[in-house]
């Protein structure tokens, strides 16, 4: 591998924006993916940004993130290695090399609840994910279980993340994007916190 590094994605050009548009259809069930116009109002008003995995020469995977405002919280909306860069380590490059750039932050992500499938097929896909996280430094938060529009999640974590704390958490993340509480109410309202 050579050196690998996060660039931002370039403006100039609407070649990035496409492949990540593409991937994140390909990549992420309808019913789990913001649609691509959010995701770009949001970048343009600085709440959402995204970081590329390269090697200057060729792309690997994608991060989309939001840094809270006035808090040391990093969420993680989606992450992706491209399909044909698969299973050779870019994802762990991709995270380690983020997690880097917020060493004094806690970065919160979501992934679907692997107990919550039938077919065999799937739940192995879900069961990798959660492994791909726990072998980088993540936890899964106890007590916090999601209901996201009819997807089952648990909720992870690269530091101690308080139980108590998610409902602030999950208000901040949508109040930033949306401008209004009313788009925690479908999560919220089947959000469970056991302590």
């Amino acid at each position: 591998m050579n050196d690998l590094y996060l660039r931002e994605p370039d403006s100039k050009s609407k070649n990035d924006e496409t492949i990540i548009k593409n991937s994140l259809k390909t990549d992420f069930p309808h019913r789990e993916r913001t649609p691509y116009a959010v995701i770009k109002k949001n970048m343009l008003k600085n709440i959402i940004k995204i970081f590329i995995l390269t090697d200057g020469s060729s792309d690997f995977g994608y991060i989309i993130f939001q840094p809270l405002k006035k808090s040391r919280v990093v969420y993680v909306h989606y992450l992706a290695v491209f399909r044909e860069q698969r299973d050779k380590g870019y994802g762990s490059s991709l995270l380690r090399l983020f997690t880097a750039m917020f060493p004094e932050n806690t970065v919160l992500l979501e992934v679907e609840d692997e107990t919550e499938i039938k077919p065999a097929g799937e739940r192995n896909n879900r069961e990798k994910r959660i492994s791909f996280y726990l072998n980088n430094g993540f936890n899964t938060v106890p007590g916090v279980k999601l209901n996201m529009y009819g997807v089952k999640m648990k909720f992870m974590s690269n530091r101690d993340f308080k139980t108590q704390d998610y409902g602030k958490f999950a208000k901040k993340v949508y109040y930033d994007l949306t401008g209004s509480y009313l788009a925690t109410l479908p999560i919220r309202a089947s959000y469970s916190a056991l302590s």
